[in-house]
């Protein structure tokens, strides 16, 4: 950091002799220079060794390169700071060290560092620490004490040849009482630090997270969460409180926010710990300067942020947080207010940030009610202008039900709303918003409907019936009562005095229609069916969620018949079996005959194409069809469908035609599985025979 320097011009007169003064290199003057120099020792050293290991980054042309930090611990009892600089050559080190006041950094601002002091900060905390200097190609190791004479001394104690990059280390033991003020002190000084080093040595350091609430040009305030709780000034990485008392009274106010304001190096005079500014008229008049601008621009940002509000209720909430807001937003608007900054929206003057319930109503039949978070609904007294603030309108009977249910969701999400409720004519209503600064309202009916509560009634599951000759169908097996809910669901018939019923009102063969749906694969046993009396079977018809069984298994069959070829497999297996009744179970032996152009080789062909016909369903479908089954579903459940037996005559007449015209073949038939091969001669005989 350049350090200013004033030229003073002196008019002599007759005067004798002349001396300067000096200054005498003893131990009290290095104790005054190193260990009564600074009050907050621990923070000097992290910040003084920091500041230099930056600057010696910076002079590298490294600035994005970060240092190393180590911080003690009880298996390592030291603090260390590294960089990556320029290094330090053994003159340097022999002359920087051994020399106060002499510094490479008091004519640049590219540097935090001027005044030759930081290097020996160590010295306020211990009498003796480390110093590893490499500088190219070559490393040299110190050792820094306080000798018997109370002086600080520095020792040489070997150099190496190394392939590591240029840097110095600076390393000093620490005392177990003060790991904790290490890694605080830390915390303080680095958060502040545009490239934060690498630290390690202690798992428990973080550094605080600064958040930027409102900021300017070279300005900003923060949410105080770090280790500084007023305003600073930020220069070359490290912050310098602000003293109220040493500057005028009107920046009071702002001096007591987390504000930060960022000046460049050089910019204001420090002392000589570093710990504070020196405020010396001219860093005076610059930090007043600067406070004045960041006055200015909070004032036209305030004015920005009210003009972009639409309405006088955005502009009062704006206002009313500033109000009721943060720490720092109470501060902003005495500040302002204090400056004489007029709060208006489009002219008129913002002066309500609370409402009275009776006042806003007053000449109107509107009212105003509150949600509470329990749900009830009670008369408002008042209420602030926040955006929490939410209203709506009651157009519809169950107003009240509805916006609790959005209340309690928006709970729910984190919101917190504080919710009002105004009724009355359209005119009155109108009349209490406009009053209110025309806040946003919601219609009641824009919410949806509350689902109605679940209604309980009792039913009872089927659980088989009984065969005991001589019951009715009451004597099915319906188990024990139980309660159910309108949202429950499942599969129901209408019960009238435990006799099932079908929506036509007639009697149910309930045993023979599950029966025969579990045959079918429709209905497995695992499916419950429950018999609700008469009353509830037409409450929960209007439902939607209950399906009525007898009218679900007409469905089922239906589209079981369409899907499955029922029909067509019930007819073609009914062929099928016809053959077999009428020729035998055995196709292959007739096989010889298939080619033949006679009554024998018709009959045949014809039981081949059946036979593989019926195969390839099976084979489709997966399942033989159980006809008895499909006809006493269809019959019970109302399903008309074709079920007349397929007509055989033909195949019956080509039976009789074999039959006829070869007398002996019907010792063919159902005959075992002996080949017939003396029957296709017999056959081929008399077709000779007839032939001729």
């Amino acid at each position: 950091m350049r350090i200013s320097k004033e030229a003073n011009t002196l008019e002599r007169g007759d005067v004798g002799a002349e001396t300067t003064f000096r200054i005498q290199a003893n131990a009290r003057a290095f104790s005054i220079l190193s260990s009564n120099l600074y009050t907050d020792k621990i923070t000097a050293v992290i910040r003084e060794l920091s500041c230099n290991a930056w600057d010696s980054h910076v002079a590298a042309g490294k600035q994005g390169t970060p240092f190393d930090v180590h911080l003690p611990n009880a298996l390592e009892p030291w603090f260390s700071v590294t960089d990556y600089g320029l290094g330090l050559s053994h003159a340097q080190v022999m002359d920087l060290y051994t020399t106060y006041f002499s510094s490479t950094k008091s004519d640049s601002n590219d540097y935090v560092g001027a005044l030759g002091l930081g290097s020996k900060s160590p010295f306020a905390y211990t009498s003796g620490f480390d110093v590893v200097s490499t500088f190219n190609g070559v490393q040299n190791s110190y050792a820094m004490f306080i000798n018997e004479r109370g002086e600080p001394s520095v020792a040489h104690l070997g150099s190496q040849d190394t392939s590591a990059p240029n840097g110095v280390m600076v390393k000093l033991p620490v005392k177990s009482d003060d790991f904790h003020n290490f890694r605080r002190s830390a915390q303080q000084v680095f958060q502040w630090f545009p490239n934060k080093p690498v630290v390690c040595g202690n798992r428990d350091f973080s550094l605080p997270q600064i958040h930027r609430v409102r900021e300017g040009k070279g300005w900003y305030f923060t949410d105080g969460n770090h280790y500084t709780n007023q305003a600073v000034a930020l220069m070359g990485s490290v912050a310098y409180p602000i003293k109220r008392d040493q500057v005028n009274r009107r920046y009071e106010r702002l001096l007591y926010q987390h504000l930060v304001v960022e000046f460049n190096i050089g910019e204001l005079d420090v002392a000589a710990s570093r710990e504070e500014l020196s405020y010396d008229p001219t860093t005076v008049g610059v930090l007043e300067t600067r406070l004045d601008a960041v006055l200015r621009e909070l004032q036209e940002q305030v004015s920005t942020d009210f003009a972009k509000c639409t309405t006088m209720w955005e502009a009062q909430c704006l206002l009313h947080n500033m109000v009721y807001g943060s720490y720092a937003m109470r501060e902003l608007k005495q500040m302002l207010t204090a400056g004489g900054f007029p709060f208006t929206w489009q002219g008129k003057n913002i002066s309500a940030t609370e409402f009275s319930a009776r006042e806003l109503c007053d000449n109107t039949k509107a009212s105003i009610s509150k949600l509470r978070d329990s749900g009830r609904r009670e008369a408002a007294k008042y209420f602030n202008t926040t955006k929490r603030v939410t209203f709506f309108r009651q157009d519809v009977n169950d107003t009240t039900s509805r916006v609790v249910a959005w209340q309690k969701d928006a709970t729910a999400k984190g919101l917190a709303p504080e919710v009002y409720i105004i009724s009355g004519e359209d005119a009155d209503v109108n009349t209490v918003l406009t009053r209110l600064g025309n806040p946003p309202i919601a219609l009641a009916s824009g919410l949806p409907r509350n689902p109605r509560a679940a209604m309980k009634f009792k039913g009872r599951v089927w659980q088989g019936g009984r065969s005991t000759w001589g019951r009715s169908r009451k004597s099915d097996d319906w188990g024990s009562e139980k309660e159910l809910t309108v949202g429950q669901g499942g599969l129901y018939v209408t019960t009238l005095n435990m006799d099932p019923q079908t929506p036509a009102g007639e009697s149910l063969r309930m045993s023979d229609l599950v029966t025969s749906l579990s045959k079918l694969g429709i209905l497995d046993n695992k499916t419950q069916i429950w018999g609700i009396n008469k009353t509830n079977s037409r409450l929960i018809a209007e439902d939607g969620i209950w399906t009525e069984f007898t009218g679900w298994a007409k469905e089922q069959i239906i589209s079981y018949l369409q899907g499955n070829q029922v029909l067509h497999r019930i007819k073609v297996a009914a062929e099928s079996r016809q053959f077999f009744n009428e020729v035998g179970r055995d196709i292959n032996r007739w096989q010889p005959f298939e080619k033949h152009t006679n009554s024998v080789g018709r009959m045949v062909r014809e039981w081949v194409r059946v036979t593989q016909e019926h195969a390839q369903l099976v084979k489709a479908h997966k399942t033989e069809i159980d006809p008895s089954a499909v006809r006493t579903a269809c019959a019970v459940a109302g399903v008309t469908a074709d079920f007349k037996d397929p007509n055989m005559n033909h195949i019956i007449k080509m039976v009789g035609d074999v039959k006829r015209d070869y007398p002996l073949i019907r010792y063919a038939f159902n005959n075992g599985s002996e080949p017939l091969t003396d029957f296709v001669k017999y056959v081929e005989q008399v077709d000779a025979a007839s032939n001729s």
